[in-house]
């Protein structure tokens, strides 16, 4: 009758709460110890007084595993007196020698104490290791996203997109992952990158992400360019400028090493061996189905409760604890020959047994214990079979005929177990040759059975492994070891290399002189390229938190730092030994120390995975050197066995906070001297208009013939009037508060006003003017003024910029969801270096007089394009002309209905 795993999990969970009781952990040591000297004084009789304190070493080895530190030390000091006393005093030998034996005891108790509490410590690294790193990873992506630098740095993809999921913002990482350059990107939506089905589930998590502080991490297929997909993990949030943010990482390495690992999972699964791995502390963790099978264990049992020893018959466990185990432990493998012992019936199986340590990629961590074990009750019974048939043969040569049948029987019961066997087998002569090979073996080195029993193992061994397998066969046929096993190579039958483990015994006639090996052979190939694979991403994430320029600092549930990495010490200016097992506090202004304390302990026990730690004052740290520094930092937190552990990372921003500062003066002091200007120029400029047009009213007719002054007068108040205007709707693209009064237009009729008020000022200058609208009429939804500003100032540069007789074309195209406006001309076009710059305030490509301006109409036009959601861009080679293009989005939805349906838009 089985036990329901939960009631082994509630028991286990109440032996666990009940251990944490210092009185039953102390109080269990003194019961353990009195139980121990018990069974010592039981065993004098048959073991005598000498070795005192063997039984007290095991005890010790216990409570220090399973109870702790204090209780192990308390084992040692109650084991010295009752050792000593009881069998050294006692029975008779000096004082002197009581307290060295006591000495040397209490010596090695100690440091089986230390050794054990080790080996607790770093199992528990171990397991937390992963988990840090996977956090790390993840908080470096997020830091990364607040700078544009970073971003471009960044590999995993970056988009920022608008409500509509129209992409403002991409980074080279998103252009790689999906093919496109980033104008191919720019003004793109989201849903042209995901599959038609994935559509409903991209609006329902955008309606999700829309709750104020939610975020999202999924994986996706994306579309790639070029029509294939990828898969992806994306991360996204939508900020609360309206702003839809995202990172998204290619993870098909990584479903390619699951896949692997599953592969390799399913091999342990169906190996007909026993396969057994256990921690670093000796305790199992899992058990095969074959293994379970062996040894009569259900599938159900919990493998964590059964100890290594206790797989051994009762007279066999002191061999296990004090040969197996121990050799292991120091030479880091023991194979040898043994007896398990089968749960349910008692029964000892002979068994080929080999345990060995599986140690980290650098050789010198220990993760577990290995155990791969096989059944060789058959090959006893095949051996005593020959055995009793070479004696009745010997006995009674009239039973031959029989014998020989008996013979022919079992040697094919041989046969099928090594052909038909799930691993490579082979008989091999002394001299290497192959003499017999099964189906397996000759497909692991790619040749057929003929080829190969016409070889040597020494032609298929890679040259480097040879000198070693040559000797451990020396060894074997001489006798100095029983068997052996070792991973090597062979070069197979078309030059490829493949990785095997060989098990390698002797089989030796009855004069004991050995006349052939028997090889086993596994095919570990793919097992070695996962533990390569598993190297390299241990060693990639490793080095970023290594590298990584912000501060990561782990913290415990007390708030003690546990991991300091090199951008911390940069930053604060603590080596990492000096900050490791120090409260957080130290890192802290002491008028903040209490105050983050609380915080930090109110996001421990809430619900949220991560948090801005500016959100609610802003932040400073301290250096060793007592400076305080304005920072930008982000707290998160993971659980690993019901214990929190925090993250922090954190960013110096006192460089940046400064030149802010003094950005943030000068944008002042420009508006005040901006709004001064306007204000005193304008005042003077309305008196000039108004006493023209009095002037022009008090005139005779007969004068009104001569209006030449009057004209100039009254055009030059009118530029001036113009320049202020501009001066002023720079000044509010770049502060991002345009506003744009918004109405459903005709794309065909904008246009064609804009060309008929521009028309007479092109004719005067000799310039033809033309209209080409491509496509079937659509309405966009935008600001008809402004827009109109728009095409008026394009227009106008591009009539200053062409000569008479030159043509200018005022296009428009329905392209998708957009419509694309553009005013091309035939002038002298725009060197290739002045490209860039065309937008920038204040920027004029030349300084004739006939082409005056002060460089404000294209970055006006430019605000007021991307202040209706589009884009503008320019298009030029000298001598062949400049072509303008813009971009407004089509009116799809009525105004109500739209993501933007205020009366008017910031510039964000």
């Amino acid at each position: 009758m089985s036990i329901p795993r939960s009631s082994i999990l509630a028991m286990q969970a109440r032996v666990k709460v009940l251990l944490q009781s210092s009185l039953v952990r102390y109080g269990l040591t003194v019961a353990l110890v009195a139980a121990t000297f018990a069974v010592k004084l039981w065993m004098i009789p048959l073991t005598g007084t000498g070795a005192p304190f063997v039984l007290f070493f095991a005890v010790i080895l216990l409570i220090s595993l399973l109870l702790g530190v204090g209780p192990g030390i308390l084992s040692v000091l109650l084991s010295i007196p009752l050792g000593a006393y009881t069998f050294v005093v006692r029975a008779g030998y000096p004082i002197f020698q009581a307290v060295f034996q006591s000495l040397l005891f209490s010596l090695d108790g100690i440091v089986v104490v230390y050794l054990t509490s080790l080996m607790k410590k770093n199992r528990k690294e171990v397991q937390d290791a992963n988990e840090r790193l996977q956090t790390a990873n993840q908080e470096i992506a997020e830091s990364a996203a607040r700078t544009r630098a970073i971003v471009e740095l960044a590999p995993d993809a970056f988009f920022l997109a608008d409500l509509d999921g129209r992409y403002t913002d991409v980074n080279q990482a998103a252009c790689r992952l999906l093919g496109y350059t980033e104008d191919e990107l720019i003004g793109n939506t989201i849903y042209a990158i995901i599959p038609a089905e994935d559509t409903s589930r991209l609006n329902a998590e955008r309606a999700d992400l829309l709750t104020p502080g939610r975020t999202s991490r999924s994986e996706w297929m994306l579309k790639r360019k070029n029509g294939t997909r990828v898969p992806g993990e994306v991360s996204a949030t939508i900020l609360s400028a309206g702003r839809w943010l995202g990172f998204a990482r290619d993870i098909s390495e990584r479903r390619q090493a699951e896949d692997e690992l599953r592969v390799f999972v399913s091999f342990l699964e169906n190996s007909s061996d026993f396969i057994g791995i256990a921690d670093p502390a000796g305790k199992p963790i899992y058990l095969n189905p074959a293994g379970r099978r062996l040894v009569g264990l259900s599938p159900e049992f919990p493998v964590e409760r059964v100890a290594i020893q206790d797989c051994y018959p009762p007279e066999l466990r002191s061999f296990a604890t004090d040969v197996i185990l121990k050799t292991m432990m120091e030479r880091g493998q023991w194979t040898g020959e043994t007896y398990l012992r089968h749960w349910q019936t008692e029964e000892a199986i002979p068994v080929s047994d080999t345990h060995f340590l599986i140690r980290d990629a650098d050789g010198e961590r220990i993760l577990g214990m290995g155990t791969i074990t096989r059944d060789i009750s058959e090959a006893r019974r095949i051996t005593r079979e020959r055995e009793d048939l070479l004696v009745r043969e010997q006995l009674a040569r009239r039973q031959v005929e029989i014998i020989n049948d008996q013979l022919r029987e079992s040697e094919e019961r041989v046969r099928l177990t090594v052909d038909e066997a799930p691993i490579g087998m082979a008989l091999v002569a002394l001299d290497g040759r192959f003499v017999r090979v099964n189906r397996v073996l000759c497909e692991i080195v790619g040749y057929s059975p003929d080829e190969l029993t016409g070889l040597t193992f020494q032609t298929i061994t890679h040259p480097d492994d040879l000198d070693k397998d040559v000797a451990l066969v020396g060894r074997l046929a001489r006798g100095e070891i029983a068997r052996y096993q070792l991973e090597k190579r062979y070069v197979r039958k078309d030059g490829s290399i493949v990785n095997i483990m060989l098990s390698a015994s002797v089989l030796r006639g009855r004069d004991g002189a050995a006349r052939y090996y028997i090889a086993q052979m596994e095919d570990i190939t793919e097992r070695k390229r996962a533990e390569e694979a598993l190297r390299r991403s241990e060693a990639k994430f490793s080095g970023i938190v290594s590298i990584a320029a912000d501060a990561i600092i782990s913290i415990g549930a007390d708030q003690r730092i546990i991991i300091f990495n090199e951008g911390a010490e940069s930053i604060f200016g603590y080596a990492k030994d000096e900050v490791i097992g120090a409260p957080l506090d130290i890192l802290l202004p002491e008028r903040f120390r209490a105050l983050h304390r609380r915080h930090v302990a109110e996001f421990a026990a809430s619900d949220e995975s991560a948090r801005r730690m500016s959100e609610r004052s802003d932040v400073f740290g301290l250096r060793k050197n007592g400076e305080e520094f304005p920072a930008e930092a982000s707290i998160s937190k993971v659980d690993v066995d019901h214990t929190t552990f925090l993250s922090v990372v954190l960013r110096d921003v006192t460089s940046r906070k400064a030149i802010e500062e003094a950005l943030r003066r000068a944008v002042a002091m420009r508006e005040q001297v901006l709004e001064i200007v306007a204000h005193d120029l304008r005042n003077p400029l309305n008196n000039i208009l108004i006493q023209c047009s009095l002037l022009e009213e008090l005139r005779p007719r007969e004068e009104r013939r001569n209006q030449k002054p009057l004209e100039i007068i009254s055009r030059a108040a009118a530029r001036m009037n113009h320049l202020i205007q501009d001066l002023l709707d720079v000044t509010l693209v770049e502060q991002g508060q345009m506003r744009i009064d918004r109405g459903r237009l005709s794309a065909a009729g904008l246009v064609a006003e804009a060309v008929e008020t521009q028309r007479p000022l092109a004719a005067a200058s000799g310039i033809e003017l033309h209209l080409d609208i491509k496509g079937a009429a659509r309405d966009i939804w935008g600001g008809r003024d402004r827009l109109l500003q728009v095409f008026e100032n394009l227009i106008g540069n591009a009539i200053k910029f062409s000569s008479a007789g030159g043509r200018i074309t005022v296009g428009a195209a329905f392209r998708g969801q957009v419509v694309e406006f553009s005013v091309a001309d035939t002038g002298c076009g725009i060197a290739p270096e002045n490209l860039p710059h065309v937008f920038n305030p204040f920027w004029q490509a030349t300084a004739s007089a006939r082409r005056f301006g002060v460089g404000l109409g294209l970055p006006i036009a430019k605000g007021i394009v991307e202040a209706h959601g589009g884009r503008i861009w320019v298009e030029s080679a000298l001598g062949k002309g400049t072509t303008f293009f813009f971009t407004i989005p089509e009116a799809l939805a009525p105004p109500n209905l739209l993501p933007e349906h205020t009366a008017s838009k910031r510039i964000a």
